[in-house]
């Protein structure tokens, strides 16, 4: 694995590896990638989150995510 990866497929080969903030997890695990995912690319943390009111909820989270941590 590169040093300049921020992304790792997750487990289960349908998305990317996000924690339950929809946060990427790093390949390190040590330091944050500081993305977020949204919508299908995290349906191995989600599982159906392929619908647009799902993903609304989603983005929502994500937002309020971001502006707590100002």
């Amino acid at each position: 694995m590169s040093r300049f990866e921020l992304i790792v497929p997750d487990p289960l080969g349908l998305g990317i590896q996000v924690d339950a903030a929809s946060e990427v997890i790093a390949p390190s695990r040590i330091s944050p990638a500081r993305l977020f995912a949204v919508g299908a690319l995290t349906a191995g943390q989600f599982w159906e989150i392929t619908a647009v009111p799902d993903i609304r909820v989603q983005a929502k989270a994500v937002v309020e995510e971001i502006v707590s941590r100002g």
